[in-house]
């Protein structure tokens, strides 16, 4: 028993190392998409949906071919609470519509597309992460920046709300900062109807 503990810790320690490492200014891209793709399983970690004890997986889906390379199929199969994580690539999000209990990736190139994917998934339980400038401030849930060499995020705690979704308290102690719609820093009131209590994913250490 101590040996799978240990085992576990450290497989923990390993990705949290792999998340908040520096990259060098002059990595490869491949280098910068495996980190966000390491942010991404360890999101799906630490959001907790309505009724997911009802669904057989989870999923992260990519609007696009996206740039993250073989980097999200290393995390495709890997568990999240005892269920299965799948990766689907949405050439556009109508075709077919994202489904629920997903992370919905919008990299740089898809930027332009940002309000009507925000529209199409209006009263949907989808995490949505973006890349672009003022992501979150534009309504999308988690705004994955570079700040120093190192990948940071922004949560904007009213997004998250309309998509019904819970966040461990972990995850806002490690975001570089909270946001509202109106763009404001958002205070402990702002958010804390919707902290989840009941994840039990190891704590991260910045």
């Amino acid at each position: 028993m101590k040996t799978m503990k240990l085992l576990a810790g450290l497989m923990t320690l390993t990705l949290t190392m792999a998340v908040f490492a520096p990259f060098k200014a002059e990595a490869s891209e491949a280098r910068e998409y495996a980190v966000k793709a390491a942010y991404l399983f360890k999101f799906m970690n630490l959001i907790e949906w309505p009724n997911e004890e009802k669904i057989s997986n989870f999923a992260i889906g990519v609007v696009g071919p996206g740039p993250f390379g073989p980097s999200l199929g290393d995390i495709e199969g890997k568990l999240v609470r005892g269920k299965p994580l799948r990766v689907v690539t949405y050439p556009m999000v109508k075709s077919p519509a994202p489904t629920e209990q997903m992370i919905l990736f919008i990299d740089r190139a898809n930027d332009a597309k940002l309000e009507g994917v925000l529209r199409d998934l209006k009263g949907q339980n989808v995490l949505t992460v973006g890349e672009s400038k003022e992501f979150a401030e534009r309504g999308g849930c988690i705004n994955l920046v570079t700040v120093k060499n190192r990948v940071r995020f922004r949560i904007n705690v009213d997004a998250v709300r309309r998509a019904q979704l819970k966040i461990s308290p972990r995850l806002v102690k490690i975001a570089s900062v909270l946001v509202t719609d109106s763009g404001k820093k958002a205070s402990y009131d702002d958010y804390k109807d919707i902290l989840a209590q009941n994840l039990d994913e190891e704590p991260i250490q910045n």
